[in-house]
């Protein structure tokens, strides 16, 4: 995957470093830095909920069900990230 650090140096590179990083309770931070200039890049934040539907999704063989699974992960890690900002 190739990346370009909008927020910093403008460099183009390829395949991010992701970590994870532990915030309040069970909230995880899902993130990369820039290997030039070091600008942080936040993807997604998790939770416990968040982390065992992804589990289920990642066992499921039924696309209905992984669809809808997805779609709750969507939701859901949206409205973390809202919460996040606040």
């Amino acid at each position: 995957m190739k990346v370009i650090c909008t927020k910093g140096c403008n460099k183009q590179f390829e395949k991010p470093i992701f970590k994870e990083k532990k915030l309040k309770e069970d909230i995880r931070e899902i993130y990369f830095k820039c290997p030039h200039c070091g600008v942080k890049y936040t993807c997604f934040y998790t939770d416990r909920e968040i982390r065992k539907l992804q589990a289920l999704q990642r066992k499921t063989k039924d696309v209905k069900e992984f669809d809808k699974l997805k779609e709750k992960v969507t939701n859901k890690m949206n409205k973390l990230k809202e919460n996040m900002k606040k």
